[in-house]
Parts: C-alpha cells; structure tokens; sequence
C-alpha cells in the first residue's frame, strides 16, 4: 500500500468514526432550537392569554357610556 492509499483509508476511518459524534451534536444543537422555540411560544401565548384576561376584567369594572347628567340647552329660532 503506497502513501497515497493509506491516506484514503485513514481520511475514511476519520469520517466513519467522526460521523457520529458530529452528527449528535448537531441533533442536539436542534433540538435545542425547537425546545427554545416551543418554550417561547407556549410564553408568548400565556402572556398573551394574560393580557386579554387581565383586559376583560378591566373593561368589565369601568361604567361604560356618557355621564347621565342632564342638562339644559337653549334653543333659538334657526335663520334660513
């Protein structure tokens, strides 16, 4: 086996080796991404959900309407 040979063998020893462990850190890099996306999310909607509670009830304790009050207005003859 001449040198150039043994490095073709030795390179893919590396990459049969190698492979694996790379390709496991890749997994976990994205699964890392999705639980961080899913986690974000499922935040966002409960602060969200918060918001829109925490609107409601306020809308529903303030008297909605104009003021009751009456009050007296004059009304002339209208020039035409």
């Amino acid at each position: 086996m001449n040198r150039r040979e043994l490095l073709g063998v030795a390179a893919a020893a590396c990459v049969a080796c190698c492979v694996g462990p790379f390709l496991v850190a890749v997994g976990v890099v994205a699964s890392i991404g999705i639980i961080g996306t899913l986690v974000a999310g499922v935040g966002a909607l409960i602060v969200a959900a918060l918001v829109i509670v925490v609107m409601l009830a306020l809308r529903r304790r303030r008297p909605g309407g104009l003021p009751t009050e009456e009050i007296a207005v004059e009304v002339g003859p209208t020039r035409r």
